[in-house]
């Protein structure tokens, strides 16, 4: 489940980021974000996440983290 998350960000922060009715572009019409922005915001916790999956002993505060980001990016989309 990490990985296909890690891969899905991947393709939406390069290829989809610019695609017209990607989620990226949608995400940043409706917030007033730019793509960058709300690529970032996908990017930040996909790190954390690759961090916790790849790492030997990842600090336990990584997914703590990793699930704030997500929880605030859902908060900042879905409030506008």
């Amino acid at each position: 489940m990490v990985v296909f998350h890690l891969a899905a960000t991947a393709a939406y922060i390069t290829f989809l980021k610019s695609h017209e009715k990607g989620d990226i572009v949608g995400a940043a019409k409706a917030t007033g974000l730019s793509t960058d922005q709300v690529a970032l915001m996908a990017a930040i916790p996909a790190l954390l996440d690759g961090w916790r999956l790849f790492a030997k002993h990842p600090d336990a505060w990584v997914p703590v983290l990793s699930a704030g980001i997500k929880g605030i990016g859902i908060v900042v989309i879905w409030s506008h």
